[in-house]
């Protein structure tokens, strides 16, 4: 499946050469994106696992965790019998900017770019809800914005930061991540209200379309603002390393 967001990573991360902690792999049938966290912060791969992309996975990422997402299929086998543990799937939602559907803001939700006095509490939050740490999503997450001018947001509800947002340019097409809302606050539309502002930024940059990976929780939110499946993927994590 050629993958907007996909490419819209790979164009990221291309922001960061020559930094030798990210790299990239874009063969035919195998592509992969190597960031300098431990955890599966941005350590992705894409195509079907074969031996030979079972091989290259293992020479790219060494002792990195990372997840390896796939078209869904009779295909899975050889991931499992690698170790791989298989997680939900996801759906690839892409948004046309020009037909976006604006959410009304709840009582007591506010949302604003995050500034260096935020970081902290942003990284935090990524870490919480996705159980990668905050000390992992400072380490991808702070050269996308420093470098590669990623917009970083954060809503607060009654003051108190509760949930998070990342949107990247790209050649026409953006990417949504790092969606997160802190568990006690969700069904208070704070998801909606942060993509929202990746929304209005992807327009100030004049890009025509918005692309996002969404869990089953977060789909339908994202269909309210107009996101539409573009397609399906099954996500597989690879994994611990054996000790040294």
């Amino acid at each position: 499946m050629d993958s907007p967001l996909k490419r819209n990573l790979f164009w990221a991360v291309a922001r960061l050469d020559p930094d030798p902690a990210w790299g990239r792999m874009e063969e035919r049938d195998f592509q992969a994106i190597r960031s300098p966290a431990l955890a599966p912060v941005m350590n992705l791969a894409w195509g079907p696992p074969t031996r030979r992309n079972l091989a290259r996975s293992r020479a790219f990422f060494g002792p990195l965790r990372h997840r390896w997402f796939m078209d869904p299929g009779p295909e899975e086998g050889p991931l499992a019998g690698a170790g791989y543990q298989p997680g939900e799937d996801t759906r690839e939602m892409v948004l046309d900017l020009a037909s976006a559907t604006a959410p009304s803001l709840g009582p007591g939700v506010e949302v604003a770019e995050a500034g260096p006095g935020d970081w902290e509490a942003w990284c935090r939050i990524c870490g919480e809800v996705f159980g990668t740490g905050a000390e992992a999503e400072a380490a991808v997450q702070g050269p996308f914005v420093q470098v590669a001018g990623h917009g970083a947001f954060l809503a607060r509800l009654d003051g108190h930061p509760v949930a998070t947002a990342l949107v990247s340019n790209g050649e026409g097409t953006g990417g949504v991540h790092n969606v997160a809302t802190l568990p006690p606050f969700r069904g208070r539309g704070l998801g909606a209200a942060v993509t929202w502002a990746c929304v209005e930024r992807a327009r100030a940059w004049g890009l025509e379309r918005l692309a996002l990976y969404a869990s089953p929780m977060g789909a339908p939110v994202y269909q309210r603002l107009g996101f539409r499946t573009f397609g399906i993927l099954r996500e597989f994590l690879s994994p611990p390393s054996p000790p040294p």
